[in-house]
C-alpha cells in the first residue's frame, strides 16, 4: 500500500473537512476501495496521483460507501444516545463526506468541493439539498443534524436507484 501526506488541492480546499490543509492518500491498487479517509481519491485525482476513479464505476464503490455508511451510522448513534456532542462531531464529519462523495458518484463525477459545491449541475439529488446539507455542517453535533443527514443519504440512494433503472429500462 502506498501511502502519502500530501496538501489538500484547492478543489477540496474547506477546513470543515480538513483543518490542518493536508490529506494522507493510502491507495492500494489492487485492494478493494479504502474509504476510510473521505475524498482520498478526489485528492489523488485533483493532485494528478495515479489511482482508482471510484466515480467511473459508481455501482460497485457506491455499494461500497454504504457498507462504510451503516458503520458510520452506529459511531454517530452511540455518542449521541450519550449526549456527547464533541464525540459526535469526527463521525458526523465522515459520514457528511461519505454523502458528497456519494452525492457525486452517484453523477458520475469526482466530488469537489471549492469554490463551492455545483448543486445545480448534480442530476441525482435530494430535494432542497443545499440548505438541508448546509445545516447539517453549521451543526454536526446536534441530534437533528444527525437525522437529516440520515434522511438525505435514504433520498439519495432512492434518487440513484431509480436512475439506475430508468437506465436499464432504456
Amino acid at each position: 500500500m502506498k501511502q502519502a501526506c500530501i496538501e489538500v488541492p484547492a478543489e477540496l480546499k474547506r477546513p470543515f473537512f480538513f483543518p490542518d490543509g493536508s490529506i494522507l492518500l493510502a491507495i492500494d491498487h489492487e485492494a478493494t476501495l479504502n474509504l476510510e479517509i473521505p475524498f482520498m481519491y478526489e485528492a489523488a485525482y485533483f493532485s494528478g496521483i495515479e489511482a482508482h476513479k471510484p466515480w467511473l464505476h459508481s455501482s460497485e464503490s457506491i455499494s461500497a460507501l454504504l457498507t462504510e455508511w451503516e458503520k458510520v451510522k452506529e459511531a454517530i448513534r452511540i455518542p449521541l444516545q450519550k449526549r456527547d456532542k464533541r464525540s459526535v462531531i469526527p463521525p458526523m464529519r465522515k459520514g457528511i463526506g461519505l454523502f458528497l462523495q456519494f452525492l457525486h458518484w452517484a453523477n458520475g463525477q469526482p466530488t469537489k468541493l471549492c469554490p463551492e459545491i455545483a448543486y445545480h449541475l448534480l442530476e441525482i439529488k435530494p430535494v432542497n439539498v443545499q440548505e438541508r446539507l448546509d445545516f447539517v455542517m453549521e451543526r454536526p453535533g446536534l441530534h437533528h443534524s444527525y437525522m437529516q443527514l440520515r434522511e438525505l443519504m435514504i433520498e439519495l440512494e432512492k434518487g440513484y436507484e431509480k436512475s439506475i433503472a430508468l437506465k436499464k429500462r432504456k
